[in-house]
């Protein structure tokens, strides 16, 4: 049997299990990795310091998987982010999932990351849900966010991506530059609102470039370029 996650909750699809309701059990009990005291702890006051994940290890039964994901939403729901990003990633490195079910575990364990302040786990996760929505051919609303706050991270830790006609930001979906303005602008507020906002069209050449600039509430005006000759192109057209 595989688990097929949904957004919010895990549902086991497949046949029933022919090991019967004691070897469940026991199944459970082997795979209780973790104890139940820190669900039932308050959280500890909201830091921008990443938390150090607990080690945990992947399951081996799908009933030990599906603990492990309900413990997982629990701790988000605790805002215990380490616990339950850790929880995620042993899911994941388990083959007890379904190929959608892994699309939106990657989902839950890159939101998990960022609540977490960890940036390197939450771009592992989002590559990883890009990478898996491509073998789905699933290019939806998640898919463009997911490559927006990928392209964000990137333009944050450069000096020089974005910031000239010379260094556009690639992108295929006109929309996904608004996107990446909110979140280079904003960074984690939430709904963030882009005020004061330009946008200007530049041919340079065969090149289509946009320049946007905004702001995020009362902060700083922000700029940045855009390279949109192959937005919104058909995906086996796209040369980069």
């Amino acid at each position: 049997m595989l688990l097929a996650l949904s957004a919010a909750t895990a549902v086991v699809s497949g046949c029933a299990s022919t090991s019967g309701a004691q070897a469940a059990v026991a199944a459970v009990d082997d795979d209780k990795l973790v104890d139940d005291a820190p669900f039932a702890r308050k959280s500890a006051a909201r830091s921008t310091a990443p938390r150090v994940m607990p080690t945990v290890r992947s399951p081996r039964t799908e009933a030990g998987a599906r603990r492990l994901l309900q413990a997982g939403l629990h701790a988000m729901h605790k805002d215990d982010f380490a616990l339950a990003a850790a929880a995620f990633d042993a899911v994941l490195r388990s083959d007890l999932l379904t190929e959608n079910g892994r699309l939106n575990l990657y989902w839950m364990a890159a939101d998990a990351h960022r609540q977490n302040h960890n940036l390197d786990g939450e771009a592992s996760a989002l590559g990883a849900f890009v990478m898996q929505a491509q073998v789905l051919d699933d290019d939806g609303d998640r898919s463009m966010r997911a490559l927006a706050r990928l392209r964000a991270m990137k333009v944050q830790q450069s000096d020089t991506l974005g910031r000239s006609k010379s260094a556009p930001i690639l992108v295929w979906n006109v929309r996904e530059s608004a996107s990446i303005m909110a979140e280079v602008s904003c960074g984690a507020e939430h709904n963030p609102q882009l005020l004061d906002e330009r946008v200007e069209s530049v041919d340079d050449g065969h090149t289509r470039l946009l320049r946007r600039s905004a702001r995020c509430g009362d902060g700083p005006r922000v700029e940045l370029w855009f390279d949109v000759t192959e937005a919104d192109a058909p995906a086996a057209a796209r040369q980069r």
